[in-house]
């Protein structure tokens, strides 16, 4: 059976917070109360009370669904705190490489500052804003990430019970040293990507202008239209900016008209189910007026089923409309099944009793 299992030590909570705690915390209160209602559950099914086979069952389920499912919660929870007690076990490791990696993306500056140099002379300010304060921001992260790193290697000088803080602190600096290189990568490439959208722009303008053309013949597209026009009013000057807003644009349109056509595939579809009900009725009708008495109780019901289900499917949405209008088209065509020369009994009709005839034959259908 399941159990619950305490943390292999409780100090950690004061060690790394309670904030960081606080889930394995309360995943350990929770298996607790868990394991506190299996017992109850237990006691009761050991009592001198008998439960019904059905009720001990049911005991049963709850008592194992309760713990498995605390168990579980409880397996990832110190997961997640092991994960943090090897992160501190290995500090000192962590913040060696952490140091590389900062020495590394700090040398790439002064690269980066001349690759931002190139792209202001070389392209309009509009195209090179985004990535303008890279540079900058880029630095601010890495001056980050060295405070953390020394706040790191201070934690670790503490008394063991008292460097949880260095968990946070490498953390950061992780975080900080990926977004600097993110930063300068953008600027090292922007080059490159400026031309490329440049170039791209035209086609992807022309393909976005055809399929607003296409577009504007369906009448429910006009808010899809009008916002995909708008992305043509982007400034060129921009193009990857440009570039990505009509890019965009045109794979919103693209889905729009999807929906359309599928929305008038099956507005269509219902159409064609609603009529073909319709006449089957009326028909269905028809047969059962002209014959009355000779017609059983199970073609009248079927009818009367079949009408029911097209009145619904009037007001339903489409989805359950077009199911009303299915169970309307064949509860009718059962109501009136074509005459032959044998019926559904399996008894060659009386020429001589016609009315017997299509009794018999109704009845049986």
């Amino acid at each position: 059976m399941p159990c619950a299992r305490a943390p292999r030590s409780w100090s950690w909570p004061a060690e790394f917070g309670d904030a960081r705690t606080r889930s394995f915390t309360d995943a350990h209160e929770a298996a607790r109360k868990a394991a506190a209602a299996a017992f109850a559950v237990r006691q009761r099914l050991d009592d001198a009370v008998p439960e019904t086979p059905e009720q001990r069952r049911d005991l049963l389920v709850e008592l194992i669904s309760g713990l498995t499912r605390a168990d579980r919660d409880l397996d990832a929870r110190v997961a997640e705190f092991d994960a943090l007690r090897d992160l501190l076990i290995d500090a000192p490791n962590r913040l060696a490489a952490l140091t590389e990696q900062l020495v590394a993306t700090r040398v790439r500056l002064p690269a980066s500052e001349a690759a931002w140099a190139e792209l202001a002379a070389g392209f309009p300010e509009p195209a090179v804003a985004p990535v303008r304060d890279n540079v900058a921001m880029a630095r601010q992260r890495l001056d980050f990430a060295e405070q953390s790193i020394a706040d790191g290697r201070a934690a670790i000088a503490r008394p063991a019970g008292e460097q949880g803080a260095a968990v946070a602190a490498i953390r950061a600096a992780e975080s900080a040293i990926g977004q600097a290189g993110t930063l300068l990568d953008a600027v090292d490439h922007a080059a490159d990507t400026i031309r490329e959208s440049t170039a791209a722009l035209p086609a992807a303008v022309e393909a976005l202008r055809a399929d607003i053309a296409a577009a504007e013949r369906v009448p429910e597209l006009a808010d899809a239209v009008a916002k995909a026009r708008a992305a043509l009013d982007a400034d060129p000057a921009n193009p990857m900016a440009a570039h990505a807003a009509v890019t965009t644009a045109d794979a919103d349109l693209d889905a729009a008209v999807a929906a359309a056509t599928e929305r008038a595939r099956r507005a269509d579809l219902l159409a064609q189910t609603t009529a073909a009900a319709t006449a089957r009725i009326t028909a269905a009708e028809d047969y059962i007026g002209t014959r009355r008495g000779a017609v059983g109780a199970a073609a009248r019901t079927r009818l009367a089923e079949a009408r029911r289900h097209l009145d619904a499917a009037a007001t339903a949405d489409p989805d359950t409309a077009q199911r009303h209008a299915r169970a309307a088209l064949d509860l009718a065509a059962r109501a009136a099944p074509r005459p032959s020369r044998t019926c559904a009994a399996g008894k060659p009709p009386a020429p001589r009793n016609p009315a017997a005839t299509w009794a018999r034959c109704s009845a049986a259908s």
